[in-house]
């Protein structure tokens, strides 16, 4: 179907890490969607760090990938580096970080983004939303030019009526001096929306000429078999480059607290509302002035790039107080400043008043993602943006949005946590968040979501197909795992006096790979013939997917559980308000925002398992008065498990179109 030159079914407002995502997702859903944003030379710009994935960050990613985003496959393409953290814990909370080339990073967006149909693209400023009699907005530009569409998703990163600190000195202006967008703030106040400002701040970087790199440690890239993508295969990475890691002494911490009078978080010219997991150096001396080691990670910014990124250096302070703090820190004491640090105050929508879809519930057909919802990082924004892309469509083409539960991915514990639970700095996502961390996993996200994926046309028949053949190899060699008995031999014996007791005759292959001192390649040792037409990255999940076996049962246990407080509505006319019985912290925590369900109350800051007993006793009390139906009747499409509890199949829960 031919574009209108100003009718779209899904606008899309900035083209950060979310909006990417958003437009690709929006337009693979079958949506005409127009990609809005204020300089078409950054899609998916990197202002601070030239690095994707981390700790709870690479599970975002390979969802991420599993349901068709672009994020993972471009970051694999543009990789300069990798790194496997948390290699000293469990296989679920390992996590890769990968250091890219941020300007090869960003023209591969670009062209992935002008190569998807169904999706246009227009360099321009949004200054307005005006929203349209029968649902949808017009949506007015900068430059006279008036657009509508049926549904629209804000993705405007930290632009949102900005201001850049540095010292004492204060200006309106976006990150890596773009310009901020003031007149959309304005908009959405008058729409309604409950504003609120957040802070963070960027190291400065320096010219690599000037820095002695040889004092410092290099740090090699690991070597690794499966990249950010699901590529089905092993993962060939192309010729890596060093990093450097190196320490702060008391030079250092001099060199800032001399300056901290210049320092905004002194000052006092900005909000203290910052990232707490990556804090900037002033907030570190200002928190531990006693500690004067801290790591700062040397990265560089691309492969021809003369610049190097400081990571652990990021402040706002005064300029002549940078040059101080840089050149106090060993190998950097000649060093040349070319792009000095800033800090960055911007606007952004309190979450609590969006709902599980993204969509608001100030503006119908209106969704947010990335760190307009409080959120920090690239992988947390993409992520968001994905899910904000595919409601929109969804919306704008008269289908049912999309759930996605805090079973069923990382994405959707960050979603319900920005719902449930007050804000007082920017979101990043946590392994530590997610209760069900076992079994969300990265080696499992394919599983998880890719058919969902397909389901909504956001991969291809040719992706299906590998996908579908990689599970029916993972299948088999576990079915074969699960028969294989293994006979009595010498190696066998040894195994027995390693790990202290003897092993029973119904020994199969499968119960020794779950010992942790069993590898899948010593299988051969106890006659086992390992499959070679798997790759490394099936038998690595294999592997993790047999030790978890029985925790997952558990989990699934408690899903059920989690899945019927789910099921249970709070009727709207109930008032919260009013309820005896809970405690004072429950109630002004209901009062914050209104649950739809017994779940999402339950996960409430302050709302202790009492308090949630009590709840549905209130509710069940009020349904029989003005029904004679209790809670706990069952309705149709409920069954009794062998346990004699009741459950829901996964299509009687609120959000029914969850997976």
């Amino acid at each position: 179907m031919p574009f209108s030159s100003s009718s779209f079914d899904v606008i899309v407002v900035g083209l950060g890490h979310a909006g990417c995502e958003a437009a690709l997702a929006s337009a693979r859903s079958g949506a005409r969607t127009l990609g809005v944003t204020m300089c078409l030379d950054t899609p998916a710009l990197m202002a601070c760090n030239p690095s994707i994935g981390g700790v709870g960050k690479t599970h975002l990613v390979r969802e991420v990938d599993a349901m068709g985003g672009a994020m993972a496959e471009i970051a694999d393409r543009a990789s300069l580096s990798f790194k496997v953290l948390n290699t000293s814990r469990g296989p679920a909370v390992q996590a890769l970080r990968g250091v890219v080339d941020k300007v090869r990073y960003q023209a591969l967006m670009k062209l992935t983004l002008e190569r998807q149909p169904g999706l246009q693209l227009l360099e321009a400023e949004v200054i307005c939303l005006h929203p349209m009699q029968g649902g949808g907005f017009t949506v007015l530009l900068n430059t006279g030019l008036e657009v509508t569409a049926r549904a629209v998703v804000l993705a405007t990163g930290t632009y949102l009526d900005s201001f850049i600190i540095v010292g004492s000195r204060r200006f309106r202006g976006g990150p890596h001096g773009q310009r901020a967008a003031a007149e959309l703030s304005k908009s959405l106040r008058r729409l309604g929306f409950p504003l609120d400002r957040l802070q963070t701040a960027t190291p400065p970087r320096v010219k690599a000429a000037s820095v002695s790199l040889d004092q410092m440690e290099a740090v090699a890239s690991d070597e690794i078999t499966q990249g950010f993508a699901h590529g089905y295969g092993d993962f060939v990475q192309e010729k890596s480059m060093d990093t450097w890691l190196v320490y702060t002494d008391e030079r250092t911490v001099e060199a800032v607290k001399d300056n901290l009078s210049e320092s905004p978080l002194v000052l006092g010219n900005i909000t203290d509302k910052g990232p707490r997991h990556c804090p900037s150096i002033d907030r570190k001396v200002l928190r531990f002035p006693d500690k004067g080691r801290h790591r700062i990670f040397i990265e560089p910014e691309g492969r021809i790039s003369g610049e190097l990124y400081l990571a652990g250096l990021s402040t706002g302070i005064s300029v002549k107080g940078q040059k101080d703090i840089t050149r106090s820190v060993r190998g950097m004491e000649n060093s040349w400043i070319s792009r000095y640090a800033y800090a960055i105050e911007y606007d952004f929508i309190n979450p609590s008043h969006m709902n599980h879809t993204l969509e608001s519930m100030v503006q119908a057909n209106l969704f947010t993602a990335g760190q307009i919802n409080g959120t920090s990082g690239y992988e947390e924004a993409a992520a968001q943006g994905l899910l904000a892309g595919i409601n929109a469509a969804a919306r704008a083409l008269g289908r049912e949005p999309r759930v996605i539960h805090r079973w069923d991915a990382y994405l959707g514990v960050m979603i319900d946590d920005l719902i449930t639970r007050p804000l007082s700095e920017p979101y990043r996502m946590m392994p530590s968040f997610v209760e069900h961390r076992l079994r969300l996993r990265c080696d499992n996200a394919d599983i998880r979501l890719t058919p969902l994926a397909m389901e909504l046309g956001l991969i291809s028949q040719q992706r299906w197909k590998k996908f579908n053949h990689y599970s029916d190899l993972i299948s088999e060699e576990m079915e074969r795992l699960r028969k294989w008995r293994i006979p009595a031999s010498p190696a066998l014996s040894r195994l027995a006096e390693t790990v202290g007791h003897a092993f029973g005759r119904q020994l199969t292959a499968a119960d020794l790979l779950r010992l942790d001192n069993v590898s899948y390649c010593q299988l051969e040792d106890f006659g086992y013939t390992i499959s070679r037409t798997l790759p490394s990255s099936a038998l690595e999940h294999i592997r993790i997917e047999l030790k978890y076996e029985g925790y997952v049962s558990r989990h699934d246990a408690e899903i059920r559980r989690q899945k019927r407080l789910e099921a249970m509505k709070i009727p709207a006319d109930l008032n919260l308000a009013d309820l005896q019985g809970i405690s004072f912290r429950a109630r002004t925590s209901l009062a914050f925002r209104r649950p739809v369900t017994i779940g999402q109350a339950s996960r409430y800051e302050g709302v202790s398992p009492s308090d949630v007993t009590v709840i549905i006793q209130m509710v069940e009390a009020h349904r029989r008065k003005n029904s004679g139906n209790s809670l706990s009747d069952v309705s149709p499409g409920m069954e009794e498990n062998r346990c004699g509890n009741s459950h829901l199949p996964d299509s009687e829960v609120p959000g029914s179109h969850g997976i």
